[in-house]
């Protein structure tokens, strides 16, 4: 009577740690994807309430084979509880680099481009007001398909087009600098490179974080 107890209680801690775990990988899923903070909170207690279905595994367990085998998915847990926080902090760090720098410098960059522009045009330099209009039209395109590969939209040639405009910008940007005679167009260049530059090392690490996150899945 005392095995079969033991043997009950081992099978209800067993399917309570399966389901504590599908519910916790469906939370964490979510919160990856949208960056929802219910979707965390609620992984977090789903993980709760996993940990004490395997302490009470443990507890229940008796048998060397059964315990050795509770030890095991206590391992795993502590092991993909890591890797859960791992992502969850790649969201925030990524969502918050979003939001606080990619999309304010980005914009910053086009209204540098326009100041650029009209500069020139001032200036009656219609060749320079032409190339920054390129690479304002090519930083647009940058921002669009940047934006699709760090939202997921599952748009294959979003990445190629990313690493096109990002090499037209940077062939454009030296020819500008030299173009960029007198000290209104300069200041305004100067500013625009450091909005650029911001903007591209921001971007570069949203992908490379989304990659990381979609590799994690």
């Amino acid at each position: 009577l005392v095995s079969y107890v033991q043997r009950v209680g081992v099978v209800a801690a067993s399917q309570n740690i399966d389901r504590e775990f599908a519910e916790m990988r469906r939370h964490v899923r979510e919160f990856v994807f949208t960056g929802n903070p219910d979707e965390a909170t609620a992984a977090m207690t789903s993980a709760d309430r996993m940990k004490t279905a395997i302490e009470k595994g443990l507890t229940v367990a008796t048998s060397p084979e059964r315990h050795r085998r509770m030890e095991d998915i206590a391992a795993q847990y502590e092991d993909y509880r890591k890797s859960v926080d791992t992502a969850f902090a790649m969201k925030r760090e990524k969502d918050k680099l979003v939001s606080d720098v990619l999309d304010p410098a980005g914009q910053a960059a086009r209204e540098d481009f326009d100041r650029l522009i009209a500069g020139a045009t001032k200036a009656a330099m219609p060749e320079f007001a032409s190339m920054a209009l390129d690479a304002q039209q090519a930083l647009m395109r940058l921002r669009l398909n940047g934006t699709k590969v760090i939202d997921r939209q599952r748009d294959e040639s979003a990445t190629k087009k990313v690493q096109e405009t990002e090499a037209e910008l940077q062939r454009l940007g030296p020819l500008l600098e030299a173009a960029a005679t007198g000290p209104e167009l300069r200041a305004a260049f100067d500013m625009l490179r450091k909005h650029l530059d911001t903007y591209l090392t921001a971007q570069r690490r949203a992908i490379a974080l989304t990659q990381d996150l979609e590799i994690g899945r």
